[in-house]
């Protein structure tokens, strides 16, 4: 089913694996739609997740037998093919009219329509309007949504201190699905940072990590190459895990105690916007 040139053999092997749970299921599946690095064509084996959103038709029993089917695809894919799938369920009505408006539904019609591969079904999204505000009230706010993540759900109130101070990272590093402590809040922060900062600035939409960092550059050269430089390190070189070699980890700790003035410049840009 699946044929991504730029993905291996395996993980083309991995896809085709799920979407053929899914098309074998009892689930009425209009479309599944390959997004992120997957899509983008900057997936890194050992640090990337493949992302997935799953568009279905709902009914009384669908949601709770989707939630299982796809547990168990995910179970699947980490075992045989030790491939971490992402997967985002989008509900559709009879007349395939999307439903709910939460952030995880708005992130994946966005990541979906405008950085997606259509993998199985119909291109459902392809005429489906997404009005510039609605992407930008979405990516506005989700820089404060980690901020508030990493400091265990406190009010956010300007001006931010660290998360944990006493910590040797500051508290901006968390354990990884797999168990391992891991940086990838980190770069989501840093990044979503990012995204928010261009799409206000420059009414465009960002798609991610990678284009986002490209854009910055421009836009923000000093911003742009400081970023670039914690994602080689964080994603590419250490694969979101924690380094071992002594000055690696003295840089890695730099990145966390950076952020802290990040997250305030963004605040402050934050508050013209609101």
């Amino acid at each position: 089913m699946a044929k991504i040139n730029h993905l291996t053999a395996q993980l083309n092997e991995c896809l085709d694996r799920f979407l053929l749970g899914i098309s074998e299921s009892n689930l009425n599946v209009t479309a599944c739609y390959l997004t992120g690095s997957g899509a983008g064509n900057y997936f890194i084996e050992g640090a990337s997740d493949l992302d997935i959103s799953v568009f279905i038709q709902n009914d009384r029993t669908t949601q709770q037998s989707a939630d299982n089917i796809i547990s168990e695809l995910i179970i699947q894919a980490s075992k045989v093919f030790k491939v971490q799938l992402d997967i985002s369920i989008i509900y559709l009505d009879k007349e395939a009219i999307i439903l709910g408006e939460g952030a995880h539904i708005r992130e994946g019609i966005i990541t979906s329509k405008y950085g997606g591969i259509c993998l199985l079904g119909r291109d459902i999204l392809k005429d489906y309007p997404t009005p510039f505000e609605m992407y930008l009230k979405h990516t506005i706010k989700k820089p404060i949504e980690f901020f508030s993540q990493v400091r265990h759900g406190d009010v956010i109130l300007y001006p931010l201190n660290y998360p944990a101070k006493e910590d040797f990272y500051y508290g901006y590093l968390f354990p990884s699905q797999e168990g391992d402590i891991s940086t990838k809040l980190l770069i989501s922060i840093y990044t979503w940072i990012a995204a928010a900062l261009i799409s206000y600035r420059n009414k465009v939409f960002v798609i991610g990590k990678k284009p986002c960092i490209d854009l910055l550059k421009k836009i923000e050269p000093e911003m742009g190459d400081f970023l670039e430089i914690v994602y080689e390190h964080c994603r590419n070189k250490w694969k979101y895990k924690i380094p071992v070699d002594n000055k690696d980890i003295v840089l890695l700790r730099s990145f966390c105690c950076e952020v802290k003035n990040w997250e305030n410049f963004y605040l402050r840009e934050y508050d013209s916007y609101v």
